[in-house]
């Protein structure tokens, strides 16, 4: 049984709520791990948006695209595309949280901020803390890459990675932390096109998790521990 989608949303807005046997699932289930990923990086799209933002309607398919995953019919208003969870009956509950998150990021897609190339736009109003040039481990020769860790006004942290490689990607590539030793290791989230943004817990003391390592997982990783197969590697100068 996966964890409750209303967790996984309050999760990825920054809420410290769920039971201990929610947490344990979620740090030994690879899919409930990659979804929270990806409503954190939503909620870190819409947190970034501000009054200077301009705001343009959206191309029509958005819109199809998430009235036909909800199986909504009649005008596509923002109000009517997510219903409200108790109108949703409940083995459908999770299709509509991650389905509004699509429509948030959708939404801060079209006042144009991007993730890959607008990066740096992404963290105009951030401080650097720290970073690091990661360097490549064999068989990875030619790969490179960068780690940040910025803090923004309120104290929140995100680690943002960038790399690239010659080595085509056999499956995913995921984010880890961890120490010298190797142990143990805090997986961070997955690289999407070569570059990701990953909130870093308030309670992880990072002195603790100096190592920031890119990993190379197999295709169809149901395994939440790392592969064995490091692409990149560099400690944080902390």
């Amino acid at each position: 049984m996966h964890a409750n989608p209303d967790l996984l949303a309050l999760l990825a807005l920054g809420e410290q709520v769920g039971p201990p046997e929610e947490h344990a699932h979620l740090s030994q289930c690879s899919e409930c791990r990659a979804e929270l990923h990806s409503l954190r990086d939503a909620a870190d799209i819409g947190r970034r948006t501000n009054e200077g933002d301009t705001l343009t309607a959206p191309p029509p398919h958005v819109w199809q695209r998430i009235s036909a995953e909800l199986q909504l019919t009649g005008p596509a208003l923002v109000a009517d595309v997510v219903p409200p969870p108790e109108a949703v009956p409940v083995p459908n509950r999770r299709a509509v949280r991650a389905a509004a998150f699509v429509l948030a990021a959708a939404l801060a897609l079209v006042v144009g901020i991007g993730i890959g190339a607008n990066l740096d736009r992404f963290a105009a109003g951030d401080v650097q803390v720290s970073s690091v040039q990661l360097n490549a481990l064999p068989p990875y020769a030619g790969s490179a890459g960068k780690a940040t860790v910025e803090r923004d006004e309120d104290g929140n942290r995100t680690l943002v990675v960038q790399i690239t490689s010659p080595e085509p990607a056999t499956g995913p590539r995921e984010v880890w932390l961890t120490n010298t030793e190797a142990d143990p290791m805090v997986a961070m989230g997955f690289l999407t096109n070569d570059s990701g943004r990953f909130p870093i817990p308030p309670e992880m003391e990072l002195t603790q998790y100096p190592l920031v390592d890119i990993s190379q997982e197999p295709v169809g990783d149901n395994d939440p521990d790392h592969s064995g197969h490091s692409m990149l590697r560099g400690k944080l100068p902390l």
